[in-house]
C-alpha cells in the first residue's frame, strides 16, 4: 500500500544519506501512521540527534509518546518544540491535543486557540477545538469550530464525524446523520463513524438500519466494544 511503499522509499533515502535528519523524521511519521510506534519513536529521536534544534521532530515525538501513553515525556517534548520556535502553530495544536488527553480541558482550549491565532486556516486545530469545547460543555461553540474546520477542508472524514458527534449531542439528529454519512463516504472503513451512525439511527428510531451499521463497525474492527450496548438492545 501507499504507506508501505513510502516507508521503503524513505529507508532507501536514509541508506544513501544516513545523516539526513528530515528523512529520519519522515520515516518516523510514516511508521507512526503504520502503527509501529516504538520504531517511530527511535527514528524521530534519531532526527533530533542529527538536528538538535529540529522543532518539528520534537513535536512529532510528543505525538508518538502520547500514543505510547508516555504523557509526561510527550509534554516535555512538545514544550521543547515551542521553546525552539515560539510561533510554532503545530506545536501549540499538538500540546492542546495532549492536554485534552490529560483532562486539562481549559488549558487545552487555550493552547489550541493559540495555534489558530498563529495559523488562521488551521483546519485540524479547529477540529480539535470543537472536540475540546464539546467536552467543556460548550456545544454551540463546538459546532461553530467544527463547521469552520470543514469549511477549510471539506474532504477530511474526521472533521465530518466530529461535527456529527457534536450535532448528535445537540439533538440535531438529521443533521448529525448527514454529517456522519459524509464521513463514511470519505472513508469506507471508518468504523467509529459506523458506530456513531448506529447510535444516531437508534435515537431517530430506524432500528433496522442502526443494527446494520453496528454490525459494519464490528466487521471492520471486531475489538470495538464501546458501542456494543446499543446493539444488544435493538
Amino acid at each position: 500500500d501507499d504507506l508501505k511503499n513510502a516507508e521503503f522509499s524513505t529507508r532507501k533515502v536514509i541508506e544513501l544519506k544516513p545523516d539526513f535528519a528530515e528523512a529520519h523524521l519522515n520515516l518516523g511519521i510514516i511508521l507512526q501512521k503504520r502503527g509501529k510506534l516504538e520504531e517511530a519513536e527511535l527514528s524521530t529521536r534519531k532526527a533530533i540527534e542529527l538536528k538538535p534544534d529540529f522543532e518539528k521532530a520534537y513535536s512529532t515525538l510528543g505525538n508518538i509518546l502520547s500514543s505510547l501513553d508516555k504523557l509526561k515525556e510527550a509534554e516535555l517534548s512538545i514544550l521543547k518544540a515551542i521553546k525552539i520556535k515560539p510561533d510554532f502553530a503545530e506545536g501549540y495544536s499538538n500540546l492542546g491535543k495532549l492536554l485534552h488527553k490529560k483532562g486539562k480541558l481549559k488549558k487545552a482550549e487555550i493552547s489550541t486557540r493559540k495555534a489558530i491565532e498563529l495559523k488562521k486556516n488551521y483546519y485540524e486545530a479547529y477540529m480539535n477545538l470543537g472536540i475540546i469545547l464539546s467536552d467543556l460543555g460548550k456545544p454551540i461553540e463546538a459546532e461553530i469550530a467544527a463547521r469552520r474546520s470543514i469549511l477549510l477542508k471539506d474532504n477530511n472524514s474526521a472533521s465530518h464525524l466530529n461535527l456529527g458527534c457534536i450535532l448528535r449531542d445537540l439533538g440535531k439528529l438529521k443533521e448529525a446523520e448527514t454529517a456522519t454519512r459524509k464521513a463514511i463516504d470519505l472513508n469506507k472503513n471508518y468504523y467509529e463513524a459506523y458506530a456513531n451512525l448506529g447510535i444516531i439511527l437508534t435515537e431517530i428510531g430506524n432500528l433496522e438500519e442502526a443494527k446494520k451499521n453496528f454490525q459494519k463497525c464490528l466487521e471492520i474492527n471486531p475489538n470495538e466494544t464501546c458501542n456494543i450496548y446499543p446493539l444488544l438492545n435493538i
